[in-house]
């Protein structure tokens, strides 16, 4: 059996009803209401992730960035 271990940083919010499949989550972070970030996914610093969004698979969540739809993504440079 492989040994999986689990990362979760300091300050996370987690809403009611998410789920987070994540096994790297940093600092910082809120999930919103229903949201769900699959497996493999790397979630870094100071992320939002909105209520009923879904992060896929596998991916990375870069840092201060915001989760507004599947696939709609605004950063802090965009402001």
């Amino acid at each position: 059996p492989v040994k999986r271990t689990m990362r979760v940083g300091s300050y996370n919010l987690f809403e009611v009803a998410c789920a987070v499949e994540s096994t790297e989550i940093g600092d910082m972070n809120e999930f919103g209401v229903k949201s769900v970030v699959q497996g493999g996914s790397v979630v870094t610093n100071c992320c939002f992730i909105n209520p009923t969004v879904t992060v896929p698979a596998k991916s990375k969540v870069a840092p201060n960035t915001i989760h507004i739809d599947v696939g709609v993504i605004a950063t802090d440079q965009q402001f």
